[in-house]
């Protein structure tokens, strides 16, 4: 009888083992590309039921490569491990914080109506990646491209929220003084692009500005 109970117990926890796998990032134990689609997908029909919002934060580092060629990566495992840890303190217990792939992580900022409350969410996310990373005798620094998207501002599908943000954080990337670019929609339904910088963004108080 009681092998039985443990080998049932054994089952149980291999189970879950086996489902926390394929939903998380093995390096840094975020969600995968597999749970962020789950839990997007899951906002947009919380939206549909209930009107209410949420914001797709897309994240790249910048400066990334350059520490797996220089420092190994074993070093560029460890910076990525140290953001993940920073972006999940900077974020709420109902977002989602995902790892991609590479150096590409997304938040799901769960419950979000306002510009206001997803530039308190960035401003953390800035003066987080802006801190140096420890590893070994060395302090590496990186920094973060954003690009950003609301539901339903921008979009009522999951999909396309995702890309735009992504669209959104390659614009940002591309002009090395732009570290943040929030999409918009016009009238003709083709997308426009505001641009932040950093200074705008952690300016207190002041509202989120499109220049």
């Amino acid at each position: 009888m009681v092998e039985k109970v443990r080998a049932r117990k054994c089952e149980q926890e291999l189970f879950i083992e086996s489902i926390w796998n394929a939903t998380h990032d093995t390096l840094t134990g975020l969600a995968n590309r597999v749970l962020l689609y789950e839990n997007g997908r899951r906002a947009v029909e919380a939206w549909k039921r209930h009107g209410t919002g949420f914001a797709v934060i897309y994240v790249d580092l910048d400066k990334f490569k350059p520490i797996n060629d220089n420092y190994g990566h074993k070093a560029g495992d460890e910076v990525l491990i140290q953001f993940s840890k920073k972006l999940v303190s900077s974020t709420r217990s109902v977002d989602t914080v995902a790892r991609l792939g590479g150096d590409e992580f997304v938040i799901l900022a769960d419950c979000i109506n306002t510009m206001s409350e997803i530039t308190t969410v960035i401003e953390k996310i800035l003066n987080a990646v802006a801190q140096p990373f420890p590893v070994g005798s060395n302090n590496l620094e990186v920094g973060a491209s954003i690009g950003v998207t609301m539901c339903p501002r921008d979009g009522t599908d999951w999909d396309t929220l995702l890309q735009r943000a992504d669209t959104c954080m390659y614009r940002a990337k591309k002009y090395s003084d732009k570290k943040v670019i929030i999409y918009s929609i016009d009238n003709s339904d083709q997308g426009t692009f505001g641009i932040c910088t950093p200074a705008v963004l952690t300016a207190s108080g002041q509202p989120l500005i499109f220049l």
